[in-house]
């Protein structure tokens, strides 16, 4: 029997991680259910932060690329894997930087077919992102090529007015959500034809080879420029692990409880649609305080 896949995407920041956590701590059977992680970077963050409220050998991950771009044959190799288990259902957490049309039509795959696609979009950054020269283009597609727009981080009436999707609309805190995110019975539409996304994107990884004193990282954070698209990561301080996430102008520090050692998790990500700043990011990099 085939295996249905469901596509969880969004843009960078949209919330699609936490949704996938509220899922997982969602009450009910998720034996068979497994969770494929797409994220752009070195590191999956994302990856870390959903096993954590995951069963063993549940999460798959797929990093330092976009499957509809560059690691097609890594996805593929998943697929794979995933057939040799007794599965029900993929929920697969896309890249935030990918084409949601591009991913329906890989994962019509032998053995798997595609549900709808669900894409996330921010409330709080759609209006900022529809005028950013650099991402516009690559937002709008995403909004355009979803079967559901799930919108987070505030009310629908924020962009109801200004979307151009002929999706089915509805909220992140909407209680039907996880049913239908579970549902496995309606079968994807036939594949949009995919435009080629022009957007390219700079990423660093910055590796932590000492404890930082909070304030420190504070004031790196207030500091750095808005034209950083996403920062995300782990960071161990004098005060214990703080998970950094950030898009945009927001930054969030939050305690994070893991081993009070630098080790491989201690790392941050670090973003950006504008490739013309690359030496401006050499130079963040460089003022990084836990190098």
């Amino acid at each position: 029997m085939d295996i249905p896949i469901t596509i969880v995407a969004g843009y960078l920041g949209a919330g699609k991680t936490t949704l996938i956590n509220r899922v997982l701590n969602h009450a009910g059977d998720l034996s068979g259910l497994a969770i494929l992680v797409n994220d752009f970077g070195d590191i999956n963050i994302d990856a870390t932060l959903v096993r954590e409220n995951a069963e063993d050998d549940q999460v798959f991950e797929l990093s330092n690329g976009c499957v509809c771009c560059t690691i097609q044959d890594d996805f593929s190799a998943s697929l794979e894997a995933l057939q040799k288990r007794s599965l029900k259902q993929v929920l697969f957490e896309a890249s935030g930087v990918a084409s949601p049309a591009k991913l329906r039509a890989q994962c019509t795959y032998p053995g798997f077919y595609p549900t709808r696609i669900f894409v996330l979009l921010d409330a709080t950054q759609y209006a900022r992102q529809k005028e950013d020269k650099y991402i516009c283009h690559l937002v709008q597609q995403q909004t355009r090529e979803a079967d559901v727009l799930v919108i987070t981080k505030g009310p629908i009436e924020a962009v109801s007015d200004t979307l151009e999707s002929a999706a089915e609309i509805c909220h992140v805190d909407d209680q039907n959500l996880f049913y239908d995110l579970l549902s496995t019975q309606q079968r994807a539409a036939p594949a949009l034809t995919a435009s080629e996304i022009s957007t390219e994107f700079l990423t660093t990884t910055l590796a932590q080879n000492t404890p930082v004193p909070l304030e420190d990282l504070e004031q790196w954070l207030v500091k750095l420029p808005e034209w950083i698209s996403r920062i995300k990561g782990f960071v161990l301080t004098d005060r214990g692990t703080r998970l950094i996430q950030g898009t945009g102008q927001y930054r969030e520090l939050t305690e994070h409880d893991n081993a009070q050692t630098v080790s491989d998790i201690h790392q941050v990500v670090l973003i950006t649609a504008q490739t013309h700043q690359a030496d401006k990011l050499n130079a963040l990099s460089a003022s990084w305080p836990g190098k």
